[in-house]
């Protein structure tokens, strides 16, 4: 299945230069002192003198039309932020002291400056940063949307990685904004990043994230089946990956250790319910294709999330009805009327599924 995944997602990548400028390795800045990025508190004013001019003799360039120069700058100003001993208390001295100029960067006309300068603020990760980062996620130009969202979703990386210089409020605000461009964008590429992004933050372990969690479950919940519902062909296997990528995020949620929330089990169970529905209309129907790897992939793990969250809301004796099997086989008469039974008891005990999600369901089930 992880071939599977990666083959599609080598195939359908988009913007390379973008997707090499993100992902290059940072090398040790030379030259200008820095104090260290671990220090906690108690920055002098020679320190904090120190940090402006490390930042700012690297910030010039970034602007130029020197690409080997720009690129150097960039991986030098990234280089103390991948520190895992990174504190709050640097981590705000170093964004103070480029804030202005980035907003500045990003908001030229040259898509290779901007994207440099929005994946400088994902980095920095902290509430300045993520409000200019959220103004570009809708940006005209769609390399510097990528950019923004990566930068989120780097963000949102950095809060469960590091010392966080975002609280939960802050970070439950990215979560809901990624939702709403969820909504709202129209290319399957950046629709799939922006999937990754909130499965980045509905994988947040720290304390007192919780909130951030529940509602990037439930952002992903209810914004990825209706997408792959209302797909075009030409966008349905992107779609079909970001639904893929989805429910095996829900599903290792379930099964990770301690207890999942009862909202999130539930959650869960509401996604995997109508996109079962939906392959199972599109089975009747005769819509599929001969070729079903992925579909038969997100089967089989939407049914393991129906079966999770029914153990999590305390349900027993749900036992799998084998549903890959059967639309591997091409048995799509009888893996519709599996799927009907198994999705319609969602609105029972234990999973006891609201009105609207059911609707939804009932509404895959009929096509509409």
């Amino acid at each position: 299945m992880a071939e599977r995944i990666n083959s599609k997602a080598r195939v359908l990548a988009a913007v390379v230069a973008l997707a090499w400028c993100l992902l290059a390795l940072p090398v040790r800045g030379q030259g200008d002192p820095l104090p260290d990025p671990c220090k906690v508190a108690g920055f002098t004013a020679e320190e904090q003198q120190q940090i402006t001019a490390f930042v700012q003799s690297r910030v010039q360039p970034l602007g130029g039309q020197d690409q080997i120069a720009r690129e150097r700058a960039r991986k030098e100003l990234l280089t103390p932020l991948t520190r895992p001993c990174i504190s709050v208390a640097f981590r705000q001295l170093y964004r103070a002291a480029m804030i202005g100029q980035l907003t500045e960067l990003a908001a030229t006309p040259d898509d290779n400056i901007a994207i440099t300068a929005l994946v400088i603020l994902g980095e920095l990760a902290d509430d300045p940063a993520r409000q200019v980062l959220q103004a570009y996620t809708a940006d005209p130009r769609p390399a510097v949307r990528y950019a923004a969202i990566a930068g989120l979703s780097r963000t949102l990386r950095a809060v469960n990685s590091y010392a966080p210089a975002l609280d939960a409020v802050r970070t439950t605000d990215i979560v809901a904004h990624l939702g709403a461009r969820l909504a709202e964008e129209q290319d399957p590429q950046l629709v799939d990043l922006i999937t990754r992004a909130l499965i980045t933050g509905s994988e947040i372990s720290r304390e007192g994230y919780g909130e951030t969690v529940s509602l990037a479950i439930a952002q992903l919940a209810e914004g990825i089946g209706p997408r792959l519902r209302q797909a075009p062909p030409e966008a349905r296997p992107l779609l079909l990956l970001s639904t893929l990528r989805t429910a095996e995020a829900m599903g290792n949620r379930l099964v990770g250790s301690g207890s999942s929330p009862a909202d999130i089990a539930r959650a869960g169970a509401a996604f995997a319910g109508e996109v079962l529905a939906h392959l199972a209309y599109l089975a009747n129907a005769g819509q599929l294709p001969d070729e079903r790897g992925v579909e038969v992939d997100i089967v089989n793990v939407a049914e393991r999330v129906i079966v999770f969250a029914h153990q999590k809301l305390g349900g027993r004796g749900l036992t799998p009805p084998g549903l890959a099997q059967l639309l591997e086989a091409k048995n799509d008469r009888e893996f519709f009327a599996q799927v009907r039974e198994l999705v319609l008891r969602l609105g029972q005990e234990p999973t006891s599924l609201q009105a609207e999600a059911m609707q939804r369901i009932n509404d895959a089930l009929a096509g509409r």
